[in-house]
């Protein structure tokens, strides 16, 4: 075992191995560096390892060994590039990815009961495909699947079992049929054709096996192999090689202990601790003396009675963030890695398995122009490229509402054949006209066939059947998804195209339009497999099929900052490194439950327990940890809720108190996260206070509008003089305010039909009258039966109380309009009004009638002037404003309040005197309107807020949230 190394936790690998390396077969070795091969965990330990020669060579011209990569991304996934085209030649080719996750889909689907619609099979075929990887990988067979199920286990795990047949019937099956083998399977055999060739022709060359932890099997079978070589050498990371027998024991039997997996192939490998050769020196640093005795076995923390033995300076170097949330914990670590930056050749790395956290940091960084690449990436789906094509799914498929739409219109990408300022400004008119408030469709060309009769939209109906006509081969494709996925991107592509470059040659350009490309080709390669999809099928299958894909950043950032995961961040040598999200659930992660086995079925099976992932992240977290500068960081709080510190930072916390060492968080980069978007002490906004020039101000308003003065001032500044206009809401819920208004527009039309006596037989022409008002409305089917309950019984109540009426009323007037010029003391103003319905009764006299939906005016509103719509309809009746078939005698106010609930509506008449009601009301608007001709007389923000509703269409211009709760200003 003279071939088995170590390199303690706390020393750069990469550095001792080189300088092993060259010691022993450089120019003062054997001379057989050149020879030699190296084949290390990552892509990115490789040019690590690389770089390491030139530094440790002095910048002498080297010929290196070769220096391949045994894996990627994780631990546990099987090895990638390590062989030669003799042994590739020996095995079929993988099936590829895409076309097996298809497939699996195609046969999940097929089996009765498992899966509603072709993304929860595609779910469901994942998880099956990450089973047969895991169980490929552990080199177990499928067949002992047979025997998992005994009565003891609940009837579940039986059905899940028969479920399984998947992979030990039918899967077989066609891998057959297609000459293909399982990825997993093809790189584990790969491996033992490489360790039974070196068996077999024993090459004399150096061989080395540096930085693995040996966890998966094809790997530990290549290790032992190497070993027997001549020259064969295996380099393990961080194995502890002082352990006491007694600790040794518990950590083989504590999955979760770091060590626990390096002793297992230690057995594996037929050597003991004290065969492995440690470089770099014996004596572990007073910091990895620390971090061993906080994460020791369970089953000795006996042994932390005796922690005085720690070294004093065992903390020196390692610092704690805590941070209160997220965002702040992103600002303090990209203050500290920018801090690195100020020192000329200091490099710094965040190490964290949270990418949310990754990106933050990212994101913060930029603001000191400082630009670093991720290696975790981005999601394609969070991409430009990517999110387009998502949106374009969803627009294309059944059920799409307007802002799916409008989002789709209003991306980067989208141009529709324009020029792309020219689109934009087409796309906000075509939505002001078209998709703003309740505006249902069913689909694209639903849509274009309703442009012609919208109001605003006729020039938009040719360019919107462009898009209904690039649309309609999306929705003619049927169940087949080659057609689907074929004609969804043509739509892609025409709609991304500007007056002057194709729609592919900018959908597919830059980082994020290649992987989007590579991973639309990969699934039109294997189309013929996939199972079928309908178009309402396709948003969140198309999702799915691209959730995996990931957009890693080409070269190009900072050379001295990284953002790294923990198997990237493996063998790597940096001055600072910052551990981030040192939280139970991120750091170690929360072990996934099996969907296919429970715990004891897996036992039984061979897989290993989950805790195994979990040492094998606390290996990692200790070999960095050891390095020498640290910050560990966490956030208190996440999603509003609190947090629960990894168990590593509460052992290490544990550990240092009970030796009397302090690990107190560090508040400066905190504080400094916290004042770096500080704009300094808070000024309290005041209330608006517009002064427009009185040539500017309304000499006409409507009496609705003189009520909006008196309640709100602002509205009218806002409104009549701005000109500014509330826009409806996208994709608007239908509310009680369009309720309100489909009643009153059936009973206004009813009205010019019918202007004489009303009765319940009048019930069928309103009831045709209301199924009209509501279809043009577009309502929802579940809101258009909700409300025609609620519409039947207002109208049936108002007909019986207009048939008690109807000897009394010998004529209606619906929805008609009067002015006048002047009230006294304000001659040159204009009043006007549009009263919902006039009632001539036999007596000569009017009575004024308004719907209300909601809660009417009360008596008390009135008389203190703050309901004024009736009262001045009134004043413009009595003189005259009316037309001249209207008899200018107000007689009495009527409020009808139609709320549809199950008594159908109330009658309210105004329980004042009419004249004097009259006199007063003329004479304050006068006042009050005469009051706005001083230049000095500002329009208030919500002045009278006791009779003020709430949630007003310009509070927001007006900053209302902002300087109301320190107290608006009364007008008197």
């Amino acid at each position: 075992m003279g071939g088995l190394l170590t390199v303690p936790a706390g020393l750069p690998f990469v550095d001792i191995l080189a300088r092993h390396m060259l010691a022993a077969h450089g120019p003062g070795g054997d001379g057989l560096l050149a020879d030699a091969q190296v084949f290390l965990p990552t892509r990115r330990a490789v040019r690590s390892l690389r770089e390491a020669f030139l530094r440790v060579g002095g910048g002498e011209a080297l010929m290196l060994p070769l220096i391949r990569p045994l894996g990627d991304q994780t631990e546990d996934e099987p090895p990638l590039l390590i062989l030669d085209p003799r042994d590739e030649s020996e095995l079929p080719p993988a099936i590829a990815p895409a076309a097996r996750r298809l497939l699996l889909s195609r046969l999940v689907a097929r089996m009765p009961g498992r899966a509603a619609g072709p993304a929860a099979a595609l779910g469901l075929a994942d998880a099956l495909g990450r089973l047969m990887d895991e169980t490929q990988t552990e080199r177990l067979d499928f067949a002992g699947l047979a025997g998992l199920a005994p009565e003891r286990f609940q009837e579940h795990w039986r059905q899940t079992l028969d479920f399984l047949r998947i992979v030990t019937e039918f899967w077989p099956s066609v891998l057959d049929e297609r000459g293909e083998i399982d990825p997993a399977r093809r790189r584990d055999r790969l491996m033992a054709l490489l360790a039974a060739r070196w068996r077999r022709e024993r090459p004399a060359h150096p061989v080395y096996i540096a930085g693995s932890t040996g966890s998966v099997p094809g790997t530990a079978e290549l290790m032992a192999a190497a070993l027997a070589l001549p020259a064969g050498h295996v380099v393990l990371p961080a194995l502890e090689t002082t352990m006491e027998p007694r600790d040794r024991e518990a950590a083989l039997d504590e999955a979760g202990h770091p060590q626990h997996g390096m002793l297992r192939l230690l057995q594996d490998l037929r050597a003991n601790p004290g065969d492995v050769q440690v470089l770099g020196g014996d004596a572990p640093s007073p910091r990895l003396a620390l971090l061993r005795e906080a994460l020791r076995p369970a089953a000795t923390t006996d042994r932390w009675r005796d922690l005085d033995a720690l070294p004093a300076d065992a903390l020196d170097g390692l610092a704690l963030i805590e941070a209160p949330d997220p965002r702040a914990e992103a600002t303090a670590i990209a203050l500290k890695l920018r801090e690195a930056l100020e020192t000329p050749g200091r490099t710094a790395a965040l190490v964290t398995p949270d990418r949310v956290l990754g990106r933050r940091v990212a994101a913060e960084l930029t603001r000191f122009g400082v630009r670093v690449d991720d290696s975790g990436g981005a999601p394609l789906r969070h991409t430009r490229a990517g999110g387009f094509l998502q949106l374009a799914a969803t627009v294309l498929s059944e059920g799409a509402a307007p802002a799916d739409l409008l989002a789709l219109l209003k991306h980067p990408l989208a141009a529709g054949g324009s020029q792309p300022a020219a689109f934009r400004r087409d796309v906000r008119a075509l939505e002001r006209v078209m998709l703003r408030g309740i505006r249902q469709y069913d689909d694209l060309p639903g849509l274009a066939a309703r442009a012609p009769a919208v109001k605003g939209a006729e020039r938009h109906a040719a360019w919107l059947e462009e898009v209904a006509e690039a649309a309609r081969p999306f929705l003619e494709a049927g169940d087949n998804f080659q057609r689907r996925l074929e004609s969804h991107v043509r739509f892609c592509e025409w709609l991304a195209a500007t007056d002057t470059e194709e729609g592919a040659s900018r959908l597919w350009r830059g980082e994020d339009g290649e992987a989007a490309a590579q991973a639309i080709a990969d699934l039109a390669d294997s189309a013929a497999a996939a199972p079928p999809a309908g178009p309402g099928d396709w948003p969140e299958l198309f999702d799915r099929l691209i959730g995996g894909v990931t957009v890693r950043p080409r070269f190009g950032g900072h050379p001295r900052v990284q953002i790294l995961g923990p198997l990237e961040a493996r063998l790597q040598v940096f001055d600072l490194v910052v551990l981030g999200g040192l939280n139970e659930g991120v750091w170690p992660a929360t072990s996934e439950v099996d969907p296919w086995m429970s715990r004891p079925m897996r036992a039984a099976f061979g897989l290993p327990a989950p805790e195994r992932r979990t040492g094998l992240q606390a290996h990692d977290f200790l070999q960095l940890a050891a390095g020498p500068e640290v910050v560990l960081t966490r956030a208190a709080r996440a999603g509003g809720s609190p947090t629960v510190p990894s168990r590593w930072l509460l052992r290490l916390k544990s550990v240092a108190a009970g030796a009397s060492l302090s690990l107190e968080p560090e508040t400066r980069p905190v504080v400094w996260a916290r004042l770096l978007d500080q704009a300094g002490d808070p000024q309290p906004v005041a209330a608006p206070r517009p002064l427009p020039p009185v040539a500017a101000r309304p000499r006409e308003l409507p009496v609705t509008a003189v009520e909006t003065l008196i309640r709100d001032p602002y509205a009218i500044f806002a409104r009549r003089i701005l000109g500014l206009r509330a826009l409806d809401p996208i994709d608007e819920t239908p509310g009680p305010a369009l309720k309100g208004n489909l009643i009153h527009d059936a009973f206004e039309r009813l009205a010019k039909r019918h202007d004489g006596d009303w009765s319940p037989g009048l019930w069928p022409v309103l009831a045709r009258i209301g199924e009209q008002v509501f279809d043009d409305a577009g309502l929802p089917p579940s809101w258009r039966r909700l409300w025609w309950r609620r519409f039947k019984n207002a109208a049936k109540w108002l007909l019986a109380e207009e048939g008690r009426r109807s000897e009394r009323v010998t004529r209606r007037f619906a929805e008609i309009r009067g002015a006048v010029d002047g009230l006294p003391g304000l001659e040159d103003f204009r009043l006007t009004a549009k009263a919902d319905r006039l009632d001539v009764t036999g007596d000569g006299g009017v009575v004024i009638v308004d719907y209300k939906t909601g809660a009417p005016p009360t008596k008390k509103q009135i008389e203190a002037g703050f309901a004024v719509q009736l009262p001045l309809t009134a004043v413009i009746l009595a003189r005259g404003g009316f037309p001249a078939e209207v008899p200018a005698a107000p007689a009495e106010l009527v409020h009808i309040r139609v709320h549809g609930a199950q008594e159908g509506g109330a009658w309210k008449r105004v329980p004042l005197e009419l004249e004097p009601l009259m006199a007063e009301t003329a004479e304050g608007v006068a006042r009050l309107l005469s009051a706005y001709d001083d230049p000095e007389r500002p329009y208030l923000s919500r002045p009278r807020v006791q009779f003020q509703g709430l949630g007003g269409d310009y509070d927001h211009l007006a900053r209302v949230a902002e300087w109301s709760v320190a107290g608006g200003e009364e007008e008197p």
